[in-house]
């Protein structure tokens, strides 16, 4: 690359990057009350960390009140985690993301069963699997995946 398509690249880039900012004047009420947390430091974050934190907002200001609760609960969960289970989950998450769209709508579908189950039934389940050895595990992992493959392969 020539030396001035680098230097045009890069000016490029660093005008760009302000236009993904999100002043906070811009923010209406609701999200300001949301984002309070954020405000000493909001001018100090990248555009991008800003336009996430203004969509969280909006979700959560549509969320019902239930949907709340969970979601608090989730974040207490998360901030539970030591730093190497994060990890793991960001890595589980990004592979997650990596999956075609058809593995991901079987994934989705199969935990909304797990999620319609009878609380006491997803506890013993949970028991079940976190008593199972890693290559017990990978056994059902690989027989379930064994299972959707004969299935889809008969359509």
């Amino acid at each position: 690359m020539s030396r001035f398509k680098l230097t045009l690249l890069t000016v490029l880039l660093v005008f760009a990057m302000p236009a993904l900012a999100v002043q906070w004047q811009e923010l209406n009420s609701e999200q300001k009350v949301v984002l309070k947390p954020f405000e000493s430091r909001w001018s100090e974050l990248p555009g991008d960390q800003q336009q996430r934190l203004q969509k969280a907002a909006d979700r959560w200001l549509n969320m019902t009140p239930e949907q709340m609760d969970r979601t608090k609960e989730r974040w207490k969960k998360w901030q539970s985690l030591d730093e190497s289970e994060k990890q793991a989950v960001r890595e589980r998450l990004q592979q997650f993301r990596e999956l075609p769209e058809d593995q991901k709508q079987r994934i989705r579908k199969q935990f909304e069963r797990f999620q319609s189950l009878p609380e006491y039934r997803r506890e013993q389940l949970r028991k079940r699997w976190q008593e199972m050895s890693p290559e017990q595990r990978e056994r059902v992992r690989e027989r379930l995946r064994q299972n959707w493959q004969n299935k889809n392969t008969k359509r």
